[in-house]
């Protein structure tokens, strides 16, 4: 599968977060870690919002209140950003209408924040998104690392070593690490799946 348009910014960040590069090893003739494949382990952390209400943030303005912030339910972030198509991420007013991502200033997918240029007086939104968690995500390679490392042994010649044993614990400490950042799994909670 290839990787979809709104994909590039969280396969980059769960990259980082696993010091995954693209041929890190190889098992049965295939090169880890792809986007494609990446993406995959996203695609199974994800917390579907389906036209959840976004919360509006009021503000003041030379004495008028004005809206302009949006966020996500409970401030879910990690958001599939727009360019993968309203079939995995758009916004609607109460009244069905598609807003444009252009209206938005700012559009924070990591943290959840939208901010609409000019006033909404206070208009409500839903949002259709797919929050990905990439604590869990980031544990699922680890330990995938891990299981490729447990072969590794320690090497010695002529006083000098290499320890590759500690790379299959490196990469277990950091898939507990990411497991306990993970948190529970949110199953119900409304207008998401």
């Amino acid at each position: 599968m290839a990787l979809r348009d709104g994909m590039g910014t969280m396969v980059m960040r769960l990259r980082r977060m696993t010091q995954a590069g693209t041929a890190d090893y190889t098992l049965a003739g295939t090169s880890y870690w792809s986007d494609a494949q990446l993406q995959d382990v996203l695609d199974r952390h994800v917390l579907v919002l389906n036209f959840a209400q976004m919360t509006a943030r009021p503000e003041w303005n030379n004495g008028t209140l004005e809206w302009h912030d949006y966020y996500t339910p409970r401030k879910l972030g990690n958001l599939e950003e727009s360019g993968s198509g309203t079939q995995y991420f758009s916004i609607e007013d109460s009244a069905g209408n598609e807003a444009s991502i252009a209206d938005f200033e700012i559009s924070d997918y990591a943290g959840g924040w939208f901010r609409r240029t000019a006033d909404t007086l206070g208009t409500q939104y839903q949002i259709k998104a797919r929050s990905y968690n990439l604590h869990a995500a980031a544990a699922e390679v680890w330990e995938d690392k891990a299981a490729n490392a447990w072969e590794m042994v320690d090497v010695r010649s002529d006083g000098e070593g290499l320890s590759l044993s500690q790379m299959q614990k490196h990469a277990m400490d950091q898939a507990k690490y990411h497991r306990q950042q993970a948190g529970a799994k949110t199953t119900e909670l409304p207008g998401v799946q």
